[in-house]
């Protein structure tokens, strides 16, 4: 090359590493136009093509050089970018071999051809490279760092933290090695010594979003959210396009169910990452939470379409189509899942959920045990066995498992913490026991039944109401002390939620403590509404058709109101409507006909009042139900077809209350026929009056 030539070369070059592509640009086509075969010039350019994305320009440029210069192992290390970079995969990688061919102490190419083995699936044979380059090249920072990257896509995670920390006594500024040993010792529970290593990484390079996020995650993961967050929010402060950061921030609200503004999350991640499998999944479960079955549906449908094989998409799936009303095709989902891993115990235990509610308790049983079988200490496995349990009566095992909901959902995170210990089962004289609350307001007063038994076991109760039963509950109980909800309870020694009452004091089928009456109304209440109610005609029906739309079975307890107009045109009946919370409603399905009382149920006193005046009760598996028992009132409890646990399959009395009939529907979402059975057994009674 002539002098004036290559010193235009160097003035390129120059400007190249300078980043003044421009610059460097126009010289080295400068340099081409005098001599077209210049194969450093037709490399330099090709890579400004790479630098800025023209990856087809790239490959033709860079190709043209090692025409030129077959032995140019630089110019096909460059070409094996570009063509790796236009899905040309193969020749990318024929195209590292052959630098590495040519320069067998090439470094780079070795470096680079381990990236892309490991990028496509080739583990293993990415880890003979960078083996080989460090064999080449000892003090090689950047290979020990990649070569723990790919002993952690083996599960070799113990020696990868060997090669983390090689590659920072070698250089102890390397931040991303700091990162990845992190993750690595996060990997193996190693907590604190992982958040150290984040957080030195964020000392040496306080820009470095990806540190930022795995020190969030890694104090979400140990509970310490408020500063997670500040964390995911300054990982996308530094990147504002940062797809994992917003998964992860969807993720916490996703925990903390707020639904919307985890939509909001994974929408922006999308956004940012549209073929992003984990933001796809969890953002079909939000729409799901969301009630948006339609479009949940949809987005897993997207899912499967670029991950087949996804078995939590599948699953999720049969959710969503179990939510929909298609129970075969969710179970279909749920099997597609098993198939491609056996061992998926989500599957099994989703399938069993399906097998219960089309009644097969049998089948549900089976893939409830199965799915311990894969995951013993599985939560929602085990709640599930649970409920199947209790529904056959067979108490004692199932109050064991259904214990369980305090490890998943909802109860998970609403489970109190105190200083004093949980209460096993065993005396506490001259102590004091603290009850409180848990799930519904029928679930309290069921459960309100159990006072007296553990006031027996000696010591001092406080018993802590939901606010709608405080009155109820303190003026019907006097011997026992209640608060309150919000109500500080002062010292206790033991506390125990109300529901593992039963679990506690082994109750079983025989032994369930079933007093005719518990619950009780002052006289003057009462007499107030003897009154209203006036002199008896007929028989006095109440009615009540509709639970709390919130409650997860609510769809199947509830009754369309005017699925209920027959029981007016029974002779001799008087109808009362004690359904609260749907204004105008009683009127507008079932008429004149029907007496509303809602505007004057102002309190569950004033509802069990006027419950005292009436001939039977007629209501759905909801509070007044409950109620109605507690109160040794006549009440029919109208079931669906797979009732809640506490009402068990068969017959048509409850071992709960003495005072109750049961009323269930021979077939899937048919309340014709239970309202005919309903009419006829008021004909009955109507008759024997």
């Amino acid at each position: 090359m002539v002098p004036d030539a290559q010193q235009q070369l160097d003035e390129a070059i120059g400007h190249h590493v300078a980043g003044r592509l421009e610059q460097a640009e126009s010289l080295y086509r400068q340099i081409l136009d005098i001599n077209p075969d210049h194969p450093v010039a037709l490399n330099q350019l090709g890579t400004i093509a790479l630098q800025v994305g023209n990856f087809e320009a790239a490959v033709d440029i860079i190709t043209k050089a090692t025409i030129h210069k077959p032995d140019y192992a630089e110019a096909f290390n460059n070409l094996a970018t570009a063509l790796l970079e236009m899905g040309r995969t193969g020749e990318g990688l024929a195209a590292y071999r052959q630098a590495i061919t040519i320069k067998p102490d090439y470094i780079n190419a070795y470096n680079n051809l381990a990236a892309a083995l490991s990028a496509q699936g080739q583990p293993e044979e990415a880890l003979s490279c960078y083996t080989t380059a460090l064999d080449i090249k000892p003090d090689f920072f950047q290979g020990h760092n990649n070569l723990g990257n790919v002993l952690v896509t083996l599960g070799r995670t113990k020696e990868a933290l060997a090669c983390y920390e090689k590659a920072i006594s070698i250089n102890p500024d390397y931040f991303e090695a700091h990162n990845n040993l992190g993750n690595a010792l996060a990997e193996l529970s190693r907590m604190d010594e992982a958040l150290a290593s984040y957080r030195r990484a964020l000392t040496i390079n306080p820009d470095y979003a990806q540190a930022s996020l795995n020190l969030g995650n890694a104090l979400m993961g140990m509970g310490q959210k408020d500063e997670a967050i500040a964390c995911f929010l300054k990982a996308l402060n530094l990147n504002p396009n940062y797809a994992e950061a917003y998964f992860s921030l969807g993720k916490n609200f996703k925990d903390e169910g707020d639904f919307d503004q985890a939509l909001g999350c994974y929408q922006k991640a999308l956004a940012n990452k549209p073929l992003y499998p984990e933001a796809l999944n969890n953002m079909g479960n939000v729409l799901l939470e969301l009630e948006r079955p339609e479009d949940a549906l949809a987005i897993l449908n997207k899912l499967l379409e670029i991950a087949p094989d996804n078995v939590q998409a599948h699953a999720n799936l049969g959710n969503v189509l179990k939510d929909l009303g298609r129970p075969q095709d969710a179970m279909a989902s749920y099997q597609r899942a098993i198939n491609i891993d056996p061992g998926f115990a989500e599957a099994h235990c989703n399938m069993g959920v399906i097998f219960k509610e089309q009644g097969d308790l049998h089948g549900a049983m089976a893939c409830f045990t199965k799915a311990l079988e894969m995951s013993p200490d599985y939560p929602e496995a085990h709640h599930n066995l649970g409920l199947a349990q209790l529904l056959k009566g067979d108490l004692e095992n199932g109050w064991r498992n259904y214990a369980y909901r305090w490890k998943f959902g909802v109860l998970k995170k609403a489970i109190r913490k105190y200083d004093t210990p949980f209460w096993d089962g065993s005396d506490f004289k001259d102590k004091t026991l603290y009850i409180y609350p848990e799930q519904g307001l029928g679930d309290f007063i069921q459960f309100l039944r159990y006072l007296p038994l553990i006031e027996k076991k000696g010591g001092r109760l406080i018993c802590e109401t939901p606010a709608p039963l405080y009155e109820l509950s303190s003026k019907s109980m006097l011997d026992h002390h209640f608060i309150d909800a919000g109500q500080v309870p002062g010292h206790f020694d033991f506390h125990v939620p109300m529901l593992d009452l039963p679990m506690l004091l082994g109750t079983t089928l025989q032994s369930i403590p079933a007093p005719d009456s518990y619950l009780s109304v002052p006289e003057d209440i009462e007499q107030k509404w003897r009154e209203r109610l006036g002199q008896a005609d007929g028989l006095r029906i109440g009615l009540v058709w509709a639970g709390d739309p919130k409650h997860k079975n609510d769809k199947n307890r509830s009754i369309d109101p005017a699925l209920l107009a027959p029981l007016l045109q029974v002779d001799g009946v008087k109808v009362f409507s004690l359904q609260v919370g749907r204004d105008g409603e009683a009127m507008a399905a079932l008429g004149p006909r029907i007496d509303d009382l809602a505007p004057e149920l102002t309190s569950f006193s004033e509802t069990a009042a006027a419950m005292m005046n009436l001939d039977v009760i007629i209501s759905i598996d909801s509070s007044p139900a409950h109620l109605a028992g507690a109160l040794g009132r006549s009440v029919w409890t109208l079931l669906p077809y797979m009732p809640d646990w506490r009402w068990m399959l068969e017959g048509n009395t409850s071992p709960w209350y003495p005072s109750m009939r049961l009323f269930r529907q021979d077939t899937i979402g048919d309340w014709r026929s239970v309202i005919e059975d309903v009419c006829q057994a008021l004909e009955v009674m109507n008759a024997a009056r």
